[in-house]
């Protein structure tokens, strides 16, 4: 009895047992798998600050500056709450052995990456659901000048399908098995759906909405008057460089990709990294056009950039490179929809502005003072000195130095 004993405790351990066999040439390595954690690492500590700093200074701006919190405001809180949120399940998914191959990794721990990639795509399509609305909200707002008009028709409409659509599919993916604990262990008696249709379908439809979402500003800014690269430079304002739907198509692509491939440890997760940029530049595209009451102060920090010269006709002109190009520029009259063109270029009056122009309600103090935009025909203003000079209809301006511009946060040095 005794050596038996011995010959037990002298046995070695049991072998390594991965949840998936290696493909032909591949080696097993779970004490240093290789792992796609790095990459989520990276992402997190570049969009979580990114997308914080903004979101403050978007709220200080509606809180401080404008005195305004509207549903649009708690909409643009949520979305970010929430991809905080999803960064925290991102973590935890490739913590718990999310972004490994399964050949790398045992079965248990297969399970509990399976697991944390429910619960992280369940987040996702919450949260990228949001994020679309306050976006939608915010072209509402701004370039919707009446109810119920064609354009905010198809706002309304595009809201309705989005709820819809990710109503039903985070229902799905909550109870993407029967009994529920088939989702991380697949060895349990029971059924699923077809989980790699579910990926298909939400990112084809994320394709196209981002799309249709970037066509909106697009479709309401080109049919004004203005030159082409002014018109660009607005729509990349509300779109934030296009960044949204480029990185809906490249997820859209790795969905395509991956959702087949039965290494699910490793594909499903890269699904997760794209997700988060996307959530990220959806944010960015909420927070950014109200940045502009920012940029007196900004610019305030550079006083040596804001000095005037007088031009040879009397005229406050500021030296080349002093003031930003405008971002906004008066349409001409008479054009499409000119009367609804304020001086901001842009000019479809804020619905619930109080008869607020749209430079008055969305953009009163910081695009148009920092030379982003542009005042009023008979105005001329000079960067960074805070002088204006007032014309009479058809006659010429003069410029008297020490006077402040009405609501400028710029001040005389």
């Amino acid at each position: 009895m005794p050596p038996a004993l011995a010959t037990i405790s002298a046995s070695p351990t049991p072998t390594f047992i991965p949840a998936l066999r290696p493909p032909p040439g591949v080696t097993s390595n779970p004490e240093h798998p290789a792992s796609l954690a790095h990459y989520s690492h990276l992402t997190t500590a570049i969009c979580v600050p990114i997308i914080t700093i903004f979101f403050l200074l978007r709220t200080y701006v509606r809180i401080f500056v404008k005195r305004v919190w509207i549903f649009e405001d708690v909409l643009t809180t949520a979305a970010w709450a929430g991809t905080i949120a999803y960064f925290g399940i991102l973590e935890a998914t490739m913590t718990h052995h999310g972004g490994e191959h399964g050949w790398d990794i045992t079965s248990g721990e297969a399970h509990s990456a399976a697991y944390w990639f429910n619960v992280a795509a369940i987040e996702y399509g919450v949260m990228i659901c949001v994020v679309k609305l306050a976006v939608l909200w915010l072209y509402r707002r701004v370039f919707s000048p009446k109810r119920w008009s064609p354009f905010d028709i198809a706002i309304t409409v595009l809201i309705v399908i989005l709820i819809g659509f990710y109503g039903i599919t985070t229902f799905v993916k909550i109870f993407e098995c029967n009994p529920r604990a088939k989702i991380a262990d697949a060895s349990i008696p029971g059924h699923c759906v077809d989980l790699a249709a579910v990926l298909k379908t939400s990112g084809s439809f994320n394709f196209i909405t981002d799309f249709l979402i970037l066509f909106l500003p697009v479709h309401a800014v080109w049919k004004l008057e203005m030159g082409r690269r002014k018109k660009a430079l607005v729509v990349f304002v509300f779109t934030f460089g296009l960044c949204a739907p480029i990185f809906a198509t490249i997820g859209f692509v790795v969905r395509l990709h991956n959702s087949a491939n039965p290494d699910t440890s490793w594909r499903q997760p890269e699904i997760l990294l794209w997700g988060a940029a996307e959530l990220s530049s959806g944010n960015l595209c909420v927070c950014f056009p109200e940045l502009g009451p920012l940029l007196p102060r900004i610019l305030r920090l550079f006083p040596h950039r804001r000095r005037v010269q007088p031009s040879a006709q009397g005229k406050a002109t500021s030296r080349p490179g002093a003031r930003i190009p405008m971002l906004l520029k008066r349409a001409r009259p008479g054009g499409r929809r000119a009367r609804n063109v304020m001086d901001s270029g842009i000019g479809l009056s804020a619905p619930n502005g109080g008869g607020k122009s749209f430079r008055e309600q969305f953009l009163p103090r910081g695009w148009m003072d920092s030379g982003l935009g542009s005042h009023n025909a008979g105005t001329v203003a000079a960067a960074g000195e805070g002088v204006e000079g007032e014309t009479k209809a058809g006659g010429g301006g003069v410029v008297e130095k020490g006077s402040k511009s009405e609501g400028s946060d710029l001040e005389a040095p």
